[in-house]
């Protein structure tokens, strides 16, 4: 029993502490980041081709490298004739050509595609418009006995037709 008061008092203490420290915490303090301007000299470079030469001694590595890797389907039917490893091309230029069968496959299949669904579409709703047109009719058919249901209600009540005539009837109706 003391271990436990001693554990209590310790814990109230510890809370006691830690709120002491919450509520006489200061914020941290805030900088106004300030641009610095500054003057610059501008001139106009003309666009020539140049051949990039480099001359040294020792081993030179590239800064950046750049690797492809093909993902596309179809085999390569046109490669730039300029197009090697350290050479620079214009942009927009033409590098490579695949051959466009593939493509041309998906699409002529895509286009079948699309002919079997809206072939889908039109027989859906040419069902639509049969299914109405069967429950207008069953609708006409239900009102059309009840009417005759309620004609018979008249005779049986008069004693024209037997109850079990009646019943058939009603039971035909619903």
């Amino acid at each position: 029993m003391e271990t436990i008061c001693y554990l209590l008092l310790s814990l109230i203490v510890g809370i006691a502490i830690v709120a002491t420290f919450v509520s006489n915490k200061k914020p941290p303090q805030r900088f106004v980041a300030e641009e610095v301007a500054r003057s610059v000299n501008v001139i106009e470079a003309n666009h020539l081709p140049f051949n990039v030469k480099a001359s040294g001694f020792g081993s030179a590595n590239p800064s950046t490298t750049w690797t492809a890797v093909s993902n596309v389907k179809g085999h390569v039917i046109y490669r730039h004739e300029d197009l090697e490893s350290g050479s620079i091309l214009p942009k927009g230029t033409l590098l490579l050509e695949t051959d466009p069968g593939f493509y041309e496959l998906a699409l002529a299949e895509a286009d079948v595609d699309i002919a079997g669904i809206d072939a889908e579409m039109a027989q859906s709703k040419q069902e639509q418009a049969n299914v109405t047109a069967l429950l207008e009719l069953e609708q006409q058919r239900l009102d059309l006995a009840e009417i005759e249901l309620e004609r018979s209600r008249v005779l049986v009540s008069s004693g024209a037709i037997s109850q079990t005539v009646f019943d058939t009837l009603l039971r035909s109706t619903l």
